[in-house]
């Protein structure tokens, strides 16, 4: 049986991995809405939040960066590799996020995405409902032990 899905600290490498699975899996959305991909600024921005690595077990999975604010935690990435999305371990992670507020006493989860993206039809399918932002986001707000 496998071993169940959590989260970790990213290493200094765990981070790179994460910029570069965040590169392959956005920059095609970025283009689909013709928005400029700039790896350095985002790499720049990604590097101040609290970064974590999905696990299954000992295997990287994927990446997480978060903000606590207050009352809140504020999701700016959540990027599996590849060969995971569609499957399970997106939605253990999710779950893994709720664990880690309800740890943190903090009752509600926010977040964006792309509107036509598979991470947002995840979303909705895990509950959350979206509200529109502009012409291709949405946002999503969840309260942890809500469902």
């Amino acid at each position: 049986m496998p071993e169940g899905i959590h989260l970790s600290k990213a290493s200094r490498a765990e981070f790179w991995r994460g910029m570069e699975v965040m590169r392959l899996n956005m920059q095609p959305l970025y283009a689909a809405h013709n928005l400029a991909w700039k790896q350095d600024s985002i790499e720049r921005h990604f590097a101040s939040m609290e970064n974590y690595s999905i696990r299954n077990g000992d295997a990287w999975r994927g990446f997480v960066s978060l903000e606590w604010q207050p009352g809140s935690l504020f999701i700016h990435t959540f990027q599996l590799l590849p060969r995971f999305q569609g499957g399970p371990i997106g939605a253990r992670a999710f779950r893994a996020l709720e664990r880690l507020c309800l740890e943190h006493g903090v009752g509600e989860m926010r977040w964006r995405a792309f509107r036509d993206s598979a991470a947002a039809t995840l979303y909705e399918k895990l509950g959350p409902r979206a509200t529109p932002e502009n012409d291709h986001l949405v946002n999503f707000v969840h309260r942890p032990g809500s469902q």
